[in-house]
């Protein structure tokens, strides 16, 4: 491994600040990084040109940072607000053009990581919210062009570290502060597998390999975690309780009804005729056969003599 060339990223004078986040566009074309001053860079590639001059786009840590499919977009994650830095337009290049505050009902909560969707979720976003009175973690689907939100999911109970989806958009995969790593369905956003400690200390990053078939992973007990994952996953039908309780009561009836207001005896009565016919049968076949023998036995013995 050889450096090829390195650029400054980080203007800050405080020793405490550091850059937190890189991540490629999906083309590889575009990279963008999010520092725990507030500052982001969005950067070409393999040249490190810079694409417009680095945005201040808060005053807290940068925890996560993406570029939309189109690479007009960059979503930047603070603890508080998702804000949308333009790369399209020229005449606001740079600059944050909408901001989502992270506000959600009866709930004391922070931002912890947006993904935006490509292949099965290309029309999608998802961010990763977590609870920070109930210790517990959510995902919130967003509509990928107006950011507005489609669907909320609460898909584990413990908080969030690390989160991580595939090429094609079909999966999530995330680590959660048990020190556990799932792997969710991003359609249904249901759970499909969990791999129960993974690691012995927080997990700091998650990736998933382009052909979907491996989860690495990373955590501060200096550990990097290799897990084998399948391509398909057993769907497991969930069964209403109420619905099973619906149709025993349905059943019951139908049986009510076909002993008590249904006269069987008509469906029954042809079987019994059968059966008597079939004993009639056998006992005349019985008296034939006995006639037969004494027959045999009351005819004469005929003796041949020989010549």
């Amino acid at each position: 491994l050889e450096l090829e060339k390195a650029v400054k990223t980080m203007d800050s004078k405080q020793v405490e600040d550091y850059q937190r986040v890189v991540r490629f566009s999906q083309d590889g074309s575009l990279i963008a990084t999010g520092a725990t001053d507030g500052k982001v860079h969005v950067l070409k590639y393999p040249g490190l040109e810079p694409v417009c001059a680095s945005v201040l786009v808060d005053n807290d840590h940068i925890l996560d940072v993406d570029i939309n499919l189109e690479k007009e977009k960059l979503l930047c994650v603070s603890s508080k607000e998702l804000k949308l830095v333009n790369l399209r337009n020229k005449k606001n290049l740079g600059k944050v053009v909408q901001t989502i505050p992270c506000t959600f009902k009866n709930m004391k909560c922070e931002f912890r990581a947006f993904r935006y969707g490509r292949g099965f979720t290309k029309d999608f976003g998802f961010a990763i919210v977590n609870d920070v009175v109930k210790k517990a973690a959510y995902i919130v689907k967003y509509d990928a062009y107006t950011l507005e939100q489609v669907k909320m999911v609460k898909i584990s109970s413990k908080q969030i570290t690390a989160v991580a989806l595939s090429n094609d958009g079909a999966i999530l995969a995330f680590a959660s502060a048990d020190l556990n790593i799932s792997v969710v369905d991003a359609v249904a956003l249901k759970v499909l597998t969990t791999i129960k400690e993974a690691h012995g200390f927080s997990i700091t990053c998650i990736a998933i390999s382009p052909d979907r078939q491996i989860i690495a992973s990373g955590s501060a007990d200096n550990t990097c975690r290799i897990t084998t994952i399948p391509i398909q996953f057993t769907q497991f039908v969930s069964i209403n309780p109420l619905h099973t309780l619906i149709l025993a009561i349905a059943v019951a009836c139908v049986l009510l009804w076909l002993t008590t207001l249904v006269d069987l005896e008509p469906y029954l009565r042809p079987k019994a005729i059968v059966q008597e016919t079939h004993v009639q049968k056998t006992t005349a076949i019985d008296d034939v056969m006995k006639t037969i023998e004494k027959e045999v036995i009351q005819q004469p013995t005929i003796v041949h003599d020989d010549l």
